[in-house]
């Protein structure tokens, strides 16, 4: 069997199993120019036909690299366009923004590419067409997920590794290794960019990369396929184990908790299970976290606290989660960027932030436009702002009213309680200010006849 033989059987099984999409739909090429990415390229355009999907591709220049992010930028777009296959450029600008507090170089930039791919899908989806997003994750990639994880602890869940389907995220190619991908391109004679940072030891995963699994594999040629192995298999033993772990907290829920003895009668895997469940929706875990409730539960403790506002406690039989009286959040301790979705606010309550096609938009509200009064060209939006409260020296410009004024200036002036201030949502660049719950979006950005996208806010404010 050739090595491209090998590669569309793995392929061929993958889109068997997955559930990926059949007859319709676009799917997303995230394409690096790496030899993964373009191995990945090469077979979803083989498959396209087959599955019936429309073939796009998604690359995001960092802003890391310099020249070299230049060059592949320029292959990425040459590639595409010799396959005739749509592609979309994005760009980071990762040097001229700080990095957020506590994230790494290394973390961001996935964020960032995350971010990037998400709002694509989410456009793609917002005019009519179901949207996913495929990725390059090889076996090799799992095994090194699988290695990082035990070494900074996990549970049977975290020794999953990558799962061939996350939502709109494929995998099609976690089924081989990186030599297999390897011997594909140079069979097929595809070229590809080479990262050159992938050969320095300056993170955790290059680290396992370049020593961890060459030593395993001087032990045995085949250790990467069973590490790779082993993290399926416990992909579908924690599925298993999730599932008897939510049938056990439904019958033992008492009120605003769970019956303790019941839960500590459980076998001890459900029963960490139940509680590695529990962490999360507290968003919260780790071994040590569900160990701690343990204590809690099995009566060693009365209490333990988990974090600065979440305490585990047990109190007439009862196990439960106690919060702590809400304090008030500094403006300069946080920040949200941009993308499509609804989550929580730190300063309490949710937006949702919906990206939406302009005509389509039109034409829902019969071609009135009331929709649009309180939505923004998205074209208009070159770099990727964030939501966070007000800091110095922001300013802004309100719709309509044709001047520019600091939001401390702005808001005394319209006689905003002291107290609110504070509080209130905002979406900027740097100190521009581009939205401003109570107000809307700036003078400029209005959605316009001919625009493609829209971008709208809904703010809504803690109960």
């Amino acid at each position: 069997m050739t090595h491209t033989e090998q590669l569309l059987n793995i392929a061929g099984r993958f889109f068997a199993q997955s559930g990926a999409p059949k007859g319709g739909g676009i799917v997303f090429c995230a394409l690096s120019g790496g030899p993964d990415s373009v191995a990945l390229l090469h077979v979803l355009r083989h498959f396209a036909p087959q599955q019936g999907f429309a073939l796009r591709a998604l690359h995001l220049n960092h802003g890391l690299r310099g020249d070299e992010a230049l060059r592949d930028e320029q292959f990425v777009t040459r590639l595409c366009a010799t396959l005739e296959v749509p592609l979309i450029v994005g760009h980071a600008n990762m040097r001229q923004r700080p990095l957020p507090q506590g994230e790494s170089e290394e973390t961001a930039a996935r964020r960032l590419r995350y971010d990037f791919f998400e709002r694509e899908a989410v456009a793609a989806q917002a005019a009519g067409v179901q949207a996913f997003v495929a990725t390059a994750h090889t076996a090799s990639d799992n095994a090194e997920t699988l290695l990082f994880r035990l070494a900074r602890g996990t549970s049977l869940a975290g020794a999953g590794g990558i799962p061939p389907r996350r939502g709109r995220y494929l995998r099609p190619l976690l089924g081989a290794t990186r030599a297999q991908i390897l011997a594909y391109c140079a069979e097929n004679q595809f070229e590809f960019v080479t990262d050159s940072t992938n050969n320095e030891p300056f993170c955790s995963r290059n680290l396992l990369r370049l020593q961890a699994l060459p030593v395993l594999q001087q032990i045995n040629p085949a250790a990467t396929e069973n590490l790779a192995a082993f993290a399926a298999d416990a992909r579908e033993d924690a599925e298993f184990l999730q599932q008897l772990a939510e049938e056990l907290l439904q019958k033992s829920t008492c009120g605003a908790g769970w019956k303790a003895v019941q839960l500590a009668a459980a076998p001890p895997p459900v029963l960490r299970a139940a509680l590695a469940f529990l962490l999360k929706q507290q968003q919260m875990s780790g071994r040590e976290k569900v160990t701690r409730c343990l204590q809690v539960l099995q009566g060693e403790v009365v209490a333990a606290q988990l974090s600065g506002s979440v305490t585990a406690r047990r109190s007439g039989g009862i196990f439960y989660f106690e919060q702590a009286a809400k304090v008030p959040v500094k403006a300069k301790e946080w920040q949200l960027p941009l993308q499509p979705g609804c989550f929580a606010v730190p300063t309490g309550g949710s937006v949702t932030v919906l990206i939406k096609d302009y005509e389509k938009t039109v034409n829902i509200c019969g071609g009135t436009k009331k929709q649009l009064k309180n939505a923004a060209e998205y074209g208009m939006i070159n770099e990727i702002p964030v939501f966070r409260t007000r800091r110095a020296r922001d300013t802004f410009r309100p719709a309509g009213r044709g001047v520019t004024k600091t939001l401390k200036k702005l808001l005394a002036e319209d006689g905003v309680p002291v107290a609110q201030r504070d509080r209130l949502l905002l979406l900027a660049v740097g100190g521009k200010v581009l939205w401003l719950e109570g107000y809307g979006f700036c003078e400029g950005l209005a959605a316009q006849p001919g625009c493609e996208r829209v971008l709208q806010i809904d703010r809504k404010p803690e109960e």
